[in-house]
Parts: C-alpha cells; structure tokens; sequence
C-alpha cells in the first residue's frame, strides 16, 4: 500500500514536473512568437492541416469533397511557398485559413460518408429482407436491424464517424446472414452453368439457338441477382429454370440433327433417282430405300439417337449409290455422243461443215479423260455439250441444205419470172432488116422458147425430190439435187437475156441510124459518138456469150440515145428561146411601128419551127427556129436606127429653140452639154450603135429643154419649197401671186415672148424666195413661244419642285437654239424643236407620277421604319411627323399648292433621314454592348492580376534571394486565353458596320478595344518574364497596365455616346 502511495506520488510529482515544462515550452514559444519567429507557427499549422487532409483523403474526400480539398491543398502549396520566400507572416495567415478549410472538408466529407454508410446499410437490411432473413437466423437478424438503428440515430447526433462505424458493421453482419443463400446460389449457377455449355457441345448454337439465347439471358439474370440484386433465393430458383431449358434445348438440338440427316439421307436417293439408278443400280436402290424407311421410322418414334448412329451406316451406302449411278450414267452418255458423230460423218457433215464434228470428237475424248479420272459430273457435263454441238451441227446442215434450197428456188423463180414477162422477145421480128447470124438466131427464137419452158418445169419437180430428202435428214443429197436445180434456173435466165440482148441490139442499130438522119451528126456529133461506142460494147459483150452484161450495156446505149435525142431537142428549143428574145428585144426598139412586115415574118417561122419540134422533126426545128432569129435582130437593127434619126432630129429642133429664147445668156453651161450630147450621138450612129446613139440625144433634147425653161423652173422650185414650209398659211398672198406670175413666164414663152417670160419668172422666184424666208422665222418664233408658254404651265404644275432638272434642261436647250438659228439650219433647228416639245409634254405628263413614286418610296421607308419596333421607342415624334408630312404633300399637291407641297415632301425626307440614322445607331450601339460585354467577362477572369496593379506584379516577379519568376495566374483566366479572347473580341469589333455619322465613334470605340488587346500581348509575356532582363521586364509590367488604363480613360469618353435603349452600357463603370 505504501509502494502503491508511493507510486502515485512519484507520478504526480513527475506530472507536475512534466506540466512545467510544458507549461515552459509554451513560455518559450510565446517568447519566440513575440520575438517575431512567426515561421515556426506557420509551420505548425501547415502540419495540422495535413493531417486533417490525409484524414479528409482517408474517409475519401477525393471523391465526396473534391473542390475542397483542392482548395485546401492550394492553400498548403500557397502557404509553403510563402514560407520558402520568407514571408513568414503571410505564411502563418494562410496556413491557418488552410486549417479551417482542412477542418471543414473533413467535417463535410464525413457528413457525406456517413449519410452514404447509413443508405448502404439500408440497402443491405433490404437485401436481407428479400432473402427472408429472419427465417435463416432471427437472432442475427435482430442484431442487424439493432445495428443500423443505433447508426442512425449516430447521424442524427451528427456523431458521423460512430455511423459510418456501426453502418459498416452491420452491412458485415447481412453479409455473414446471407452466406449460406448466397453459396447454394452460387452452387446451383455453376449447375445451370454446366448444363449449358452441354447444350452448346451437342450443336445448339447452329440447330436450336434460340434456347441458348433463353439460356443466355437466365444466366445474365442469375449473375444480377446474385452480384447485383443480392437475391439469392430468386438466382436460385431461375437456376433451376435454366437447368430445364437447357435439357429441352439439347432435345430439340438432338431432333433437328436427326432431320437434318434424314434429309441428306433424302436427297442423296433422290440425286441418285435422278441419275438413273432406277436403270444403272437398280438392287442397290432397294437396299438404300429399305434401310432409309427403317430410319424413317425411328425419326416417328423420337429415337434421335439412333436416327443419328442408323444414319451414319446408311450414309455410305447412299454415296456408293450415287457413285455407281452416275458412272453408268456417264457411260452411257459417251455411247451416245460416239453413236451421234458416226451418224453425222456417214451423213457427209465432215465434207460441208468441216472442223464442226471434230470439235465433237475433241469434246468426246475430253469426256474419256474425264471417265477415267472419275469426274463423272463433268464428264456428263462434256457429253452433254457435245450433243448440243451434234444438234448444232444438224441444224446447220439444215440450214445448208435449205439455203440451197432457197437458192434453188431463187433462181428458179427468177428464171421463170424472167421467161414469162420477157414472152414477147420471143416474137419474130420480119420487120427488121437482119442478114447471117443474127436473122439464123431470130428464125429460131420459138424454138428456144419451148426448150426453156420444158426445162424451168423439170427443175420444179425436181426441187420437190430435194425436199422430201431435206426431211429425211438427208441433208447431202438434198444440197446436191438443189445445186442441179439451180443450175437449171441460171441456164434458163442466161438464155432469156440472149435473147433480150439480141433484140435490144438490133433495135438499138436501127435508131442509131435514124437519129444520123435527124441531124445528130450535124448538132450533137458528141453525144451520138458515146451511143455507138456503148453499142458497140454491147455487141461485142454479146458475141462473147456474157449476155446479162450485153442486157446492160444496150440498156446504157439506149440511155445515151435518148440523151442524144434530148440534146438534139434542146437545140431546137435553145434556138426557138433565141428567136423569142429576138422578137421581144426588137419591140424595145419599136420595130411594131418601123418594120411591122418584118417582125410579123419571124413569129410565123417561130410557129414553124414548134410546129416541127412537137412532130419530132427535130433538124427542120432547129433550123427553123435560127432563121427566125437571124429575121428579127435585122428588123431590130433597121428600126433601131429609124428611131435613132428621130430623137437626133428632135435634138437639134430643142437646141434651136432654146437658142432663139436667149438661153446662151441665162443656161449656156447646160446649152453647151446639150449640144456635146447631140454630137456624141451623132458619132454613135455614123458607128451604127442606133440604140446607144438614141439614149444620148434624148439626153441631149432633156438638156436642151431644161436651159429653155431654166428660170421658170427656178421659180417653180422655190414656189415648191414655199408650199413645203406651209407659206400658204403665213404668205398666202404673196405665194399666190408668185403662182401666178411663174403660170404667166410658161404661157410667154410658149408664145414666144421670151423676154416678158423672163421678167415673170425673176419675179416669181423672188417672191417665193420672199414668202419661205418670212415663213422659216415666223414658225421658228411661234413655236419658241409655245414651248415657252408651256413651261410656264409647267412650272404652276409643280414641275420645277419635283422634276427640276427637266425643266432647267428644257430652259438651256430654247436658249442654245435661239443662239444658233438662222436660215440656213432651219430644219436641224425644227427638228431639235420637235424632240424639245416632245420632252415638255412627257414632264408635264409624268410630274404627278414622279410625286406618287417619291411619295411611296418615302412611305415604304415609313413603314420600314415602324416595323422595326426599337424605331417607335427612340423616334416615335420623328415618325408621325413624317406620317403626316407625307399625308399633306399629296393634298397640297392636289390643290395646286405645289411650293408647300415640295416643303412638306423634304421635310418628310429629312425626318425619314435622321429615323433611319437613330435605327442604324442603335443596331450599331447593340453590337457594340455585346462585344463590351464579353470584354468585361474577359476582364472579370482576369482580375486576379488586374487588381493588383504593376508595382506588385513586379514584386512577384523577384524572389526572397533576388532570383526571376515568371508570373503563374492561379485561378481565374490565363493569359494566353485572355489574349485570345481580347484579340477575337478586336477583330469582330473591325468588322461591325457602323452609319455614316458614327465613323469617329467607331473609330475612337476600335481603338480603345486595341489598347486592352495591345495589353493582353504584354499580360501574356508574363509567363516567360525569366527569359528578359531587369528593363525589359519592368518596361512589360508597366506597359501592360498603361494600356489598361488608356482604355479606361476612352472608354469613359465613350460612355455618353452609345446607348442601348433604356440601359447605359458599361464603359467607364466597367471592369476595366
């Protein structure tokens, strides 16, 4: 007891010496606090939260915390670099901040974990249920449902580690409950497991997959039952299900092999049948089809195994079947082909269709090597093609021996044909003058006719004989017997054409020499030479026995003949075509009124000569026809120059009188003309070109007659001109008494009073003169003054308002023309006046059409106006003024006001102008919000280093022992992704359309958006500062923030301009 006193007081003692030291411990480090080692305490918190943090991560905080535990871990990386730069201070305070946030991630984390343990152990409590728990172990059972009540009332404490405890504990003890169900389930997966790999080795994969698909899905069933469900009394039970179904699948699977085998059982007696074997193994058959029924019979009973096992036995039997069948078979199928080719060569097919049997003889020994190798399909298969060649063959002999036939036929049809129309050479011709040879061949001509007639009925009948032979199959003889027939045939026709030859000849001859007769020799010797050369080709082709040629050759003699005849013809009709030209020729020269007599002779000898040409008196024609020409070219002639000494002498009578009234004087010059006209034709006639010498003197009495009335026709013309320009209305006095005085020069000098002719007709040209010279300016004037009176109209229909330029155009054109006119451009004047009035009507007519266009155009642009809805909110006033503008420049315009009406139409405009200008700078102003807003998001990313200014960057950038950082961004937005976005926000900024008096604006806005992209450069060399030295790094830092703050200032600029409805942006408010 003393010891134990003792004991104790040595323990206490040692506690209390213990608590002093601590208690000096504690001294020490408040004295060290307060001596400033803060760096220590840092370090003691740092510590503390990273314990916290394992803990945290222990009670998986990774995965319930994430964003938390980051955070604290940052705060640690941050604290221990702090402490590293010696920045014990700072350290301490974020060390602490990193305890709380250790601290209150752990607490969340277990919170969290905790309600997760109690879900899962509720989940388990359901697992045990569903497996009927109590039923397995009721004291274990109450244990659990004891256990997980106490978890939750845990929870409810906010006790979370004793839940997430006793959660755990009692999830282990369903897990001991259970083992039990959960072993037999097993036991029974691997049963049904078993049964179904079975299932699959007997063949149910290919014969009856749809029970290992069931199968299949059972088994998936019964692993989520027992993996994921945890019902282990339901896997079990499904186990059993499966085990069942795959015993029905192995049947089935068992069952459909045996009609499977059943079938090739099948069809192998059937292929066998089918070759024959009925006739080349006929006992084997029987066997086959004994045992087949047997096996058959056991199929009926459901004895699929020894279907199975009958089959394999049979199966052999079956193939010898096959085999023997279809040796016999091919056997058999070669005798055929062997007896088919001798058939053919004793039939004579080698001597007409030679190779063809060959290539069956080829075929043949191709099948042997076949036989002999045991391909008996493909020895079959040869067999086979070379008896589609034996009846190729036969149906080309036959084709042969038709088209001999045919031939035959042909020529015999022909020959007859030929015969029976061609009867009529035959015929004796007595008529003509024929002498040795060729009168022998005509006497015997109806000898000749009775011999071809015997022969073409012979060889009818025995083309018949050729076809009975052709459906015999005699195909050689039938070719043979056609041959002879149509040899017969060619014989006949080449007769027929001796004779037609014959007479074609003999005829030809005969008008050969009549056409000499008509004068052929004389006027076409051509052509009747190239008729006795081809004749003469024809006899000689004739005489050589070649007399479908001779047939020929006359046919072309007789051709040339009647070309003969035709230019013949043609030379009477070219000579009867001449004499009419003649005839018609010589009336131009009046030969009806100089040489009647004459003109009348050579009609009647034109008539004769048609006359000859219709009875095909072709020489008289042609002859005839000439004479009549040559008669009227000399009546043409002799009347030609009877006329031409007329107008001569009527020339002469014309330059006298013209003479005698004076018209040296006043039309010497066409005086003179007249006369070298005169002598000219004189010459002419003497030459005796009459027609040419007429032409000119009546030139010359033209001339003549044109300087004897000279002045009259001056005046006449200027009395023309007069009435042109419409004198009669302006001058009609005047004009009338030059008619008069022209009327009375013409009657003086018919008379012959050739001086008072002269003196009328001076008189008469200078009043005409007189009345077109006052008429020209008269018109000119009148017409200057309607135009002008009808821009006067123009101008108090609002013309000079709405269609201005017209009206100052038509103003300088009457100005010019008043400058330019003159006599002598009066028509060019008239004509520029025509297109001025033509103009002024058009202006006057479309000026109220000109007001509707602009109206509506201006109206259309109202009513775009009030579409855009932003356009009522930020001009309504503009808009209903502009309504009612346009409202009362109609009216006004209608009521003749047209000085208001123009002053309300540009006032409209105007306003129109400035809607428009407040809609397009309020699009632009939109645009521009947008782009400043996701500049002032860019901005809010990047404020962690915006906020500190460049005086603090730049400290960043040195550490404690004077090394170079680069500066790192934690947090927030990085530079190179900030860069990105200012520079895409410039370039859509570049882009925006801005109106007309929005340029500066704009310009001013763009420039300011460049200096924060500008800046963005500089923020983003920030993370290379190591690589620069001292000056380039701090003219980086302070350049970067310059920018910035040029931007801002411009951005306050720019604040009262743009506007977005009832919302200012944000310019020098901004983050900026």
């Amino acid at each position: 007891m003393k010891r134990a006193d003792s004991f104790h007081q040595k323990s206490e003692h040692s506690s209390k010496r213990q608590s002093v030291w601590t208690l000096c411990a504690l001294f020490a480090a408040i004295l060290l606090f307060g001596a400033g080692c803060s760096k220590q305490l840092a370090n003691l918190s740092l510590n503390k939260a990273k314990k916290l943090i394992m803990e945290a991560e222990r009670r998986e905080a990774g995965r319930l915390e994430k964003e938390n535990l980051d955070a604290a871990k940052r705060e640690v990386e941050e604290a221990e670099r702090l402490i590293a730069e010696n920045r014990a201070k700072q350290a301490r305070a974020r060390a602490s901040s990193a305890v709380a946030n250790a601290k209150k991630t752990l607490e969340n984390t277990l919170s969290k974990l905790a309600a997760q343990r109690i879900n899962e152990a509720k989940t388990a409590l359901d697992v045990a249920n569903l497996n009927h728990g109590a039923s397995e172990n009721q004291e274990r059972y109450n244990n659990i449902k004891t256990l997980f009540d106490k978890a939750q009332e845990k929870q409810r404490k906010n006790k979370w580690a004793d839940a997430i405890d006793l959660s755990e504990k009692e999830m282990s003890e369903v897990d001991t409950l259970l083992a039990r169900l959960l072993n037999e389930a097993k036991q029974k997966q691997m049963a049904a497991q078993s049964k179904f790999d079975e299932l699959k080795h007997v063949g149910a994969e290919q014969y009856a997959n749809e029970y290992v698909l069931s199968v299949q899905d059972m088994l998936r069933n019964i692993e989520n039952k027992i993996t994921v469900e945890r019902d282990y009394l339901g896997a079990r039970n499904q186990a059993d299900d499966a085990i069942r179904k795959s015993e029905d699948g192995i049947i089935a699977t068992k069952g459909k092999m045996a009609y499977e085998q059943l079938s090739i059982l099948e069809d192998g007696l059937a292929e066998a049948q089918g070759k024959g074997a009925l006739i080349h193994a006929k006992d084997l058959l029987k066997s086959c089809e004994d045992s087949f029924d047997t096996i058959l019979k056991q199929y009926s009973e459901k004895k699929y195994d020894m279907v199975i096992e009958s089959a394999k036995i049979l199966g052999p039997k079956v193939q010898k079947l096959i085999y023997t069948t279809r040796l016999k078979s091919a056997e058999a199928k070669i005798n055929i082909v062997v007896a088919e080719i001798d058939k053919l060569k004793e039939g004579g097919a080698t001597q007409y269709l030679p190779g063809r049997v060959e290539t069956m003889e080829e075929s043949l020994n191709d099948a042997r090597a076949k036989f002999q190798e045991e391909k008996f399909e493909e020895c079959e298969e040869v067999c086979v093609t070379a008896l589609r060649e034996g009846e190729k063959i036969h149906a080309a002999f036959n084709d042969l021996a038709l088209d001999a036939m045919r031939n035959a036929a042909e020529s015999l049809e022909i020959a007859r044909n030929v015969f029976d129309k061609m009867g009529d050479i035959f015929i004796i011709r007595s008529d003509m003058k024929l002498s040795g040879l060729n009168l022998q061949f005509e006497n015997k001509k109806q000898a000749i006719q009775m011999e071809l007639d015997t022969i073409l009925k012979n060889a009818r009948l025995t083309l018949g004989i050729a076809k009975l032979r052709q459906e015999e199959q005699k195909y050689r003889k039938a070719i043979e017997i056609s041959g002879e027939v149509k040899q017969s045939g060619e014989y006949v026709l080449n007769e027929t054409y001796h004779v037609v030859a014959h007479n074609a000849i003999m005829e030809l001859s005969e008008q050969v020499t009549r056409r000499e007769t008509d004068g052929a020799r004389q006027y076409v010797p051509a052509e009747l030479d190239r008729t006795q050369v081809i004749l003469e080709q024809a006899k000689k082709l004739l005489a050589g026995g070649e007399y479908k040629e001779a047939v020929r050759r006359a046919g072309e003699a007789r051709a040339q003949l009647e070309i003969t005849t035709q230019e013949l013809a043609q030379k009477a009709v070219e000579n009867m075509a001449l004499a009419k030209r003649q005839i018609e020729d010589s009336r131009k020269n009046r030969t009806d009124e100089f040489q009647k007599s004459e003109l009348e002779r050579a009609q009647a000898l034109l008539a004769d000569a048609d006359k000859a040409l219709q009875d095909q008196k072709l020489k008289p024609a042609v002859e005839t026809a000439l004479q009549a020409a040559n008669v009227a070219q000399e009546a043409s002639i002799r009347s030609a120059k009877i006329w031409c000494e007329q107008v001569i002498a009527e020339a002469e009578s014309a330059i006298k009188n013209a003479e005698e009234a004076g018209a040296l004087i006043y039309a010497g010059e066409q005086l003179d003309e007249s006369k070298r006209f005169l002598n000219s034709s004189q010459n002419l006639y003497q030459s005796g070109n009459y027609l040419e010498g007429k032409d000119v003197a009546q030139r010359a009495v033209q001339k003549a007659r044109d300087a004897f009335y000279k002045n009259i026709l001056a005046a006449e013309t200027a009395i023309n001109e007069a009435k042109s320009y419409n004198g009669w209305e302006h001058r009609s006095s005047l004009l009338s008494q030059a008619i008069v005085d022209a009327k009375l020069a013409r009657q003086n000098i018919d008379a012959g009073d050739y001086f008072r002719s002269s003196a009328y007709a001076e008189k008469a040209a200078i009043e005409a003169h007189k009345v077109v010279k006052d008429t020209k300016n008269v018109v000119f004037q009148k017409r200057i003054r309607e135009i002008m009176n009808s821009l006067d109209v123009a101008m108090h229909s609002g013309v000079n308002y709405f269609q201005a330029e017209e009206a100052k155009k038509i103003f300088r054109q009457v100005a010019a023309l008043k400058e330019k006119y003159s006599l002598n451009n009066y028509d060019e004047i008239s004509s520029e006046l025509d297109k001025i009035e033509a103009d002024m009507e058009r202006t006057l007519a479309t000026t109220p059409l000109v007001l509707e266009n602009m109206i509506a155009k201006q109206q259309q642009r109202l009513a775009n106006a009030i579409e855009a809805k932003v356009s009522v909110e930020i001009a309504a006033d503009l808009i209903n003024r502009a309504k009612d503008q346009l409202h009362y420049s109609k009216i006004d315009f209608d009521n003749k006001k047209f000085t208001l009406s123009y002053r309300e139409l540009k006032n409209a405009v105007a306003a129109l102008d400035e809607i428009e200008s407040r809609i397009a700078m309020e699009d632009y102003a939109e645009q521009a919000n947008e782009i400043l807003e996701s500049l002032d998001e860019a901005l809010d990313g990047f404020q962690s280093v915006l906020s500190l200014g460049p005086k603090a960057v730049e400290s960043f950038s040195r550490g404690p022992n004077k090394q170079i950082y680069s500066i790192t961004v934690l947090g927030g937005m990085a530079p190179d992704q900030f860069r990105n976005t200012v520079s895409e926000l410039y370039e859509k900024a570049r882009l925006i359309e801005f109106p007309p008096d929005a340029e500066l604006v704009h310009a001013n806005f763009v420039d300011m958006i460049n200096d924060i992209r500008l800046a963005s450069i500089y923020f983003d060399k920030m993370i290379i500062l190591s690589e620069f030295d001292a000056a380039s790094r701090h003219e980086i830092i302070y350049k970067a923030f310059d920018y910035i703050n040029s931007a801002k200032q411009k951005r306050a600029e720019l604040q009262k301009t743009l506007l977005v409805r009832e919302k200012k942006m944000r310019l020098a408010d901004g983050r900026i």
